[in-house]
């Protein structure tokens, strides 16, 4: 999500895809449960879509 949001920032055209490792440090931990909260906000809003496999 950082990323994305300093991709954006800078003018980029950024997308933001599915983490490729099952477990993560404590911070990265930290880092995506605010990532799902944002997400799913914007999900809500209809600001984003997408697929689930």
């Amino acid at each position: 999500m950082t990323d994305v949001l300093g991709g954006n920032f800078a003018g980029f055209h950024t997308i933001l895809v599915v983490p490729i490792v099952e477990t993560d440090g404590k911070i990265t931990r930290f880092n995506r449960m605010i990532e799902r909260r944002i997400l799913n906000w914007m999900r809500r809003k209809g600001m984003i879509t997408w697929e689930e496999k």
